[in-house]
């Protein structure tokens, strides 16, 4: 398991509220593997860069074929826009009915809360 660090972007204001965001895709074949690294390399050089990201951490799992994403924004429009630009919308395009089991939860929390951790945050997925 590839488990990365979390990087911080953004300072959090203790008191403030954030939109988190927890994404798990599960590829259905081994096929899509490179296609699905080509834009995941993209997307986080996008997420670096764009506006409102507060911080993010990802995890491969290859040997079930599953990647996390756990990322904290300023808002659920900062989140929006991102998803709808570019490279991230042409991976959507792209990856859009190739894709195994996919699954996206999005809640607020405290600044206090940041940085995040795939341990806690999987439990919303149950």
């Amino acid at each position: 398991m590839a488990k990365l660090w979390w990087h911080q972007i953004d300072v959090a204001e203790p008191e403030r509220s954030y939109s988190a965001l927890l994404g798990v895709v599960q590829l259905q074949s081994i096929l899509l593997l490179p296609t699905f690294i080509y834009y995941g390399v993209r997307i986080e050089n996008q997420l670096k860069r764009s506006p409102g990201v507060v911080g993010y951490r990802v995890r491969a799992e290859f040997a079930q074929m599953r990647f996390l994403h756990l990322s904290v924004w300023t808002d659920h429009a900062a989140i929006r826009s991102f998803i709808h630009e570019r490279p991230h919308e042409r991976a959507m395009k792209t990856l859009y009915g190739r894709l195994g089991r996919t699954e996206f939860r999005y809640w607020e929390i405290s600044g206090s809360e940041v940085p995040l951790s795939f341990e806690s945050e999987l439990e919303r997925l149950k």
